[in-house]
């Protein structure tokens, strides 16, 4: 039968703005220690804005870490203590210019469980209104509607390439196709 492992020493390298890193110390199920380097996150949200007509909306914006242009839903880091329905309603006004009446979870993952404290909570947002975006200063972002189908061939293609947003996409996808039937 598999153990816990056991917390013998934190060990934090960094405190960070957005993150913390840390290398602990834990004993394993043989009774030896190891390290466990990881970051210490406070999680994010996540929404795909569902218009009328199964059309999605997504953001554009460059991420520096891979050096690319991304195609994302909305999304941001929870503040220390934030609930993530909180931070999707602020985060679908300053990425999307967009308020949901409804929101649906669709999933509550871990993207990295094996470095990472990070779990993303993601919706399908419905019954949306305008309000106007309001990016934070130092984001620049582009929003881009696609009808659900061809944003589905998109990750297929591998044109789509974030995690939460394949997995909102795909599940979103699902979801209709249950309850069409």
């Amino acid at each position: 039968m598999l153990k816990k492992e056991i917390l013998v020493k934190k060990n934090r390298i960094h405190r960070g703005k957005a993150i913390d890193f840390l290398a602990d110390t834990v004993r394993v199920q043989n009774g030896k220690t190891a390290v466990r380097e990881y970051t210490d996150h406070p999680g994010a949200a996540g929404a795909l804005p569902v218009l009328p007509g199964n059309r999605v909306v997504l953001v554009r914006q460059y991420r520096y870490p891979v050096g690319k242009f991304t195609i994302e839903i909305p999304a941001g880091k929870l503040s220390r203590g934030e609930k993530p329905l909180a931070c999707i309603k602020r985060e679908l006004k300053e990425e999307a210019g967009l308020a949901a009446g409804k929101f649906i979870l669709l999933s509550k993952y871990q993207p990295s469980a094996a470095f990472s404290t990070e779990t993303i909570h993601v919706y399908a947002a419905l019954n949306l209104k305008h309000t106007g975006a309001k990016p934070d200063d130092d984001e620049f972002i582009e929003k881009i509607e696609f009808d659900l189908d061809e944003a589905v061939q998109m990750v297929r293609k591998k044109k789509i390439g974030d995690s939460k947003t394949i997995i909102a996409l795909l599940l979103w996808k699902d979801f209709l196709n249950g309850r069409e039937s």
